[in-house]
């Protein structure tokens, strides 16, 4: 693995050597981890690393060639690889099924299908990346090229999985011709968790979904499923709308979905549930039900799933449907087809908006609730009759105007509310509102998003007043480092408080830990903050506490670079206990939280909470 030529920040040029990377990381994190769970396992590891080992020979072989195409990037079957994640630098495995007519003309436009994998908590690099090599997925459909995500372990693709399926389904595009109107997303038990998450906040990027047997909220499935007793607190019942799907199954208007379920799987209740939410808004959602199954799919029922996925890709993706219903919690899942949400009235209130073009698009009406600002960006297009010169616009059955329609046939436009009325105009080259301090859908919370983009640990190089403060900030730093590395698989990016640059602050979130006094960057972000922090008292609205045993986490953007967070004090969120079931890995705090540092961390805290809550719309508590 040290051999390995240095990461290039070209990482075109890397491609190839990731290849190799993956094999020796994920062996290294194996060993590191001691997760042989089989003698067979060990054997595993060797095999991958005579792999690698063959790769990089023949890389080493054509060094000079920097247009070498090595021979497994030509191959028909599976073929493990790896991505370099721009989240930490780690590089991170997946697999790709290649068949026979797909190698023989990569010239061509394939139909991609993306599996996501079931739950294992004894799946580890090595397994993983051994099973990719020898075990198909479900599904190989005729003349499809099929993408195996890792999704960062074990997490229903969400936080970090959520970003690893993109960067793999990105690096896959980047490699081989892929139809992007013809990618279809599926799943099964874990992977079915995933595939409704993913199809119902991104639903404008497959052709179709196929979730089976995989939970879809959260209260319902661990209350029910697992008999749990929940009592969250209501920040942490706010925070499971951000993934949810039930409430948000609106989204689906324009992606067909094909439900599966054993009619003998105790799981079974939560597709049942997805389906009944569809019911209600007027969607209905093919339902495929083995009776004789518990949970795995029949293959009878794979006959029948197939037939009818092979229908709506022939379809297509719907790239500019004339209606569009969408609804979110939060600015994180903003974007549907031609509209983008810019702000919300209030986070974690649903917000939906239904749009709707009449048949020669003339006139577009638009209803919204909870909606702040949004714009319109129908793209180039053949679609739009070149007599039109304009589109009437009228939203909320009140303001109307209109937008240019441009030679190219597409349109643009900024609408915002103004008191209670809107504004529409063509979206200028900077918005008429000023975002230092405003929610938007690049800067919305809670803490858990500073991880969903590149981000660097900062290290304090001094110390506070109070030695107790300070060993719970090294305490719980340590603890993010760690805790990255188990349950996302990655390697945190760390770096001392003096040693953030210009760039370091234009392209990454900074997750600073200590006080004012101990870690220059927090002192130096301070003032805009807020919060009121001495070296004695520490304030946050109309509540104050003592700094020898208060310490805040929160996150804000970031006053140094207003494209970028900062966070105080924290990780991600949820911790070990919760582990234990993808359903309890949720958000655990908000925007913001005092913790008091004379309490003992747990595996559910990091502490007593002795304070917490969201910032408003424009950041302040």
């Amino acid at each position: 693995e040290k051999s390995i030529p240095a990461f290039s920040q070209d990482k075109t040029k890397m491609s190839w050597w990731n290849d190799v990377a993956v094999i020796c990381r994920g062996v290294r994190l194996t060993v590191e981890g001691q997760q042989f769970y089989k003698e067979l396992e060990i054997d595993q590891a060797r095999k991958l690393l005579k792999l690698a080992s063959e790769r990089a020979q023949e890389l080493s072989n054509h060094a000079k060639d920097s247009s070498y195409q090595p021979t497994w990037s030509k191959q028909a079957g599976r073929i493990i690889a790896g991505h370099r994640s721009n989240l930490d630098d780690s590089v991170q495995p997946f697999c790709v099924t290649i068949p026979e007519s797909v190698a023989a003309d990569f010239t061509k436009s394939r139909r991609l299908d993306i599996w996501l994998h079931g739950r294992d908590e004894t799946v580890s690099e090595v397994t993983f990346l051994y099973r990719r090599l020898t075990q198909d997925s479900p599904y190989l459909p005729d003349d499809t090229i099929v993408l195996q995500p890792w999704g960062r372990y074990s997490n229903a693709f969400r936080f970090a999985g959520e970003v690893d399926v993109f960067e793999a389904l990105a690096e896959v595009q980047r490699r081989y011709n892929i139809d992007p109107d013809r990618i279809v997303l599926r799943g099964f038990s874990m992977g079915g968790a995933g595939c409704w998450h993913l199809a119902v906040h991104h639903a404008d990027r497959f052709c179709a979904s196929n979730p089976g047997a995989g939970f879809c909220e959260t209260q319902r499935f661990l209350s029910g499923f697992q008999g749990e007793t929940l009592n969250p607190s209501p920040v942490q019942r706010a925070l499971w709308n951000l993934h949810d799907c039930p409430p948000v199954v609106l989204n689906l208007t324009n992606l067909p979905t094909v439900a599966y379920s054993g009619g003998q799987d105790k799981q079974k209740e939560a597709t049942d549930i997805m389906v009944a939410a569809a019911k209600e808004v007027g969607l209905e959602i093919p339902y495929i039900i083995h009776p004789e199954s518990a949970h795995a799919i029949h293959p009878d029922s794979k006959k029948e799933i197939e037939a009818k996925i092979a229908e709506y890709v022939k379809v297509g993706r719907s790239t500019i449907p004339k209606h569009v219903s969408w609804s979110t919690f939060s600015l994180h899942n903003s974007k549907a087809y031609w509209l983008q949400l810019s702000r919300l009235e209030k986070h974690w209130k649903l917000g939906k908006i239904d749009a709707q073009f009449n048949d020669d698009f003339s006139k577009l009406s638009i209803h919204s609730e909870n909606i702040a600002e949004l714009e319109i960006r129908l793209p180039s297009n053949q679609i739009i009759s070149p007599h039109l010169k304009s589109v009437k616009v009228t939203i909320n059955d009140g303001t109307n105007g209109e937008l240019p329609i441009a030679p190219d046939r597409s349109i643009t436009g900024f609408l915002f509310r103004s008191g209670n009325d809107w504004q529409i105009q063509e979206v200028p080259e900077k918005s008429p509102r000023t975002y230092i301090h405003t929610k938007t859908r690049h800067l919305h919370g809670p803490i858990d998003d500073a991880f969903l983009s590149r981000f660097i640990i900062v290290k304090p190089s001094g110390k506070s007043t109070w030695p107790e403060v300070d060993d719970w900030c090294e305490r719980e730093m340590l603890h993010t480092i760690e805790h990255w590395r188990r349950q996302f698989r990655g390697d945190a990016i760390v770096k001392l408080d003096s040693e953030i640059t210009e760039r370091d602050e234009a392209e990454c979130n900074l997750v600073c830990f200590g006080t004012p006094q101990s870690n220059r960057y927090i002192k130096s972000c301070l003032e805009p903050l807020p919060i009121t922090w001495s070296e004695t008292k520490l304030s946050i609205g109309d509540k104050s506490f003592e700094s020898s045993n208060a310490i805040p986490a929160l996150i804000h953007p970031n006053p140094h670079s207003l494209e970028r967070y900062i966070v105080l004090n924290s990780g991600f969120t949820f911790r070990e206990y919760d582990y234990l079931n993808n359903a309890r890995q949720t958000p655990k705090l908000a925007d913001w939280a005092i913790f008091d540092v004379t309490s003992p961390m747990t595996t559910r805290a990091a502490g007593t909470i002795l304070a917490e809550g969201f910032f408003d719309e424009d950041w302040k508590p």
